[in-house]
């Protein structure tokens, strides 16, 4: 992965808000549930198919949601190596 692709997904990544926010009915102001968000990143890398590129971004998303939710993971975190590691061929 670049440094400019690492460096632009860390600063998304800083400003990401990890708090879950409260889903509100505007006409009555009930409150709905909560709302959540992961994101899995990944880079196309020369020789890749599209199916590599979206193999490698599902487990970075799968990898957001088992450490917590509300996270951006990538192909450079802790998290993804596990991820990887641990699958099941």
């Amino acid at each position: 992965m670049s440094n400019m692709m690492a460096e632009s997904i860390a600063t998304k990544r800083a400003s990401f808000n990890a708090t879950a926010k409260e889903l509100k009915k505007k006409s009555t102001g009930e409150i709905l549930g909560r709302v959540t968000i992961s994101v899995g990143a990944s880079m196309l890398k020369q020789g890749d198919d599209t199916d590599a590129l979206i193999e490698r971004a599902d487990a970075c998303l799968y990898a957001a949601k088992r450490n917590g939710r509300n996270r951006v993971i990538c192909e450079v975190d802790p998290e993804y190596a596990v991820e990887t590691h641990n699958r099941v061929a």
